[in-house]
């Protein structure tokens, strides 16, 4: 009956050991769950993208002021629609183009229109320059409010002078008759957000693959360094071992170092060696490019070689990789060797 609770504590003791190693030697999992966390926000942004392309606009809800200061989403009802009399540098529609439209109360307002919206108010633009006939129905304009630069005012003044005639238009009463406004009718509350949604979504999905995509390379790794590992009743004690409070652990390098072995391996290859089988160790750093450095730690045990760490070299990952050096030195009694 003693012995078989002798047994028993001793696997307890060899499965906490064990779990121990294996929590020292898989990758955290936060970076997992922060990439899904951002591959979600992609997924969410892109949806939400999608969505304000394909949902009906807003409807404005303000009467457009031309003397006034608002910015907010306006309408004015079109009645008459006349050439473009102004258009900025440009192809396609990067071409900014300008027109004078006038509502049913006769009131002048300057409009942008895009070369659509023109097509879709040919009624309101025949019916300005046609003698007679009946008038179409007032047309809607919906866009957002913006200063009349000065280079635009006085073309608006000069094209309003041509469309009547005659000298009507001045600087000192241009404000009077056109206002200091203008409505851009290219422009909608969301206009530019969709872009800026899938740019976010671009960016979060990128992120979030990357990060998944360098913590499962680490996880299988480490997962085929645990399934590696000996197992059996013979080996129990070693793994017992490694749970005692004597035992040292090094997080950065998942190396764990018993009274009489040390565990580790930085590759799908572990390293279980008792401290009395190494007869020498050695430190190297591979890698020409700054981004590939890796710092390593090898012993020996007679002819062979084992990799028991390989690190980024790094101002964080130094400290951890100089202590564990020292006391591999110290428990083994190794002198140090140079790498072939």
């Amino acid at each position: 009956m003693g012995q078989e609770i002798l047994k028993v504590k001793e696997q307890e003791a060899a499965d906490e050991g064990f779990d121990l190693i294996r929590d020292a030697v898989l990758p955290s999992f936060v970076p997992a769950f922060l990439g899904i966390a951002l591959l979600s926000a992609a997924a969410a942004l892109l949806f939400a993208a999608c969505l304000m392309m394909t949902r009906p606009g807003e409807r404005a809800r303000i009467p457009f002021d031309p003397q006034g200061e608002g910015t907010e989403y306006s309408y004015v009802y079109a009645q008459f629609l006349t050439d473009c009399y102004a258009f900025s540098d440009g192809q396609g529609a990067r071409r900014q183009k300008f027109y004078f439209v006038m509502d049913p109360e006769s009131q002048m307002y300057v409009v942008r229109l895009s070369d659509e919206k023109f097509e879709e108010l040919k009624d309101l633009y025949e019916y300005t320059f046609a003698e007679g006939g009946e008038a179409p129905s007032p047309v809607r304009l919906s866009g957002i409010p913006s200063p009349l630069p000065e280079e635009l005012l006085s073309l608006s003044i000069r094209g309003y002078n041509e469309l009547m005639g005659e000298t009507v238009l001045t600087e000192e009463n241009a404000a009077e008759y056109i206002g200091t406004r203008y409505l851009d009718c290219t422009r909608t509350p969301s206009s530019g957000k969709p872009f800026w949604l899938f740019y976010g979504a671009l960016i979060a999905a990128l992120l979030g693959g990357v990060l998944l995509f360098l913590w499962g390379k680490r996880y299988f790794t480490a997962s085929a360094r645990l399934r590696a590992l000996p197992a059996g009743p013979s080996w129990d004690p070693v793994y017992a071992r490694a749970a005692k409070d004597d035992a040292l652990f090094f997080p950065r390098s998942a190396v764990v170092m018993t009274e009489e072995e040390v565990i580790g391996g930085a590759d799908r290859t572990p390293v279980i060696l008792p401290y009395r089988e190494i007869t020498s160790l050695s430190r190297r750093v591979t890698g020409k490019k700054k981004y590939d450095r890796k710092e390593e730690i090898l012993l020996y045990a007679g002819e062979e070689e084992h990799l028991l760490l390989s690190l980024p070299v790094s101002r964080n990952n130094q400290p951890e990789i100089d202590d564990l050096y020292q006391e591999l030195q110290e428990r083994t009694g190794a002198e140090p060797s140079l790498p072939e």
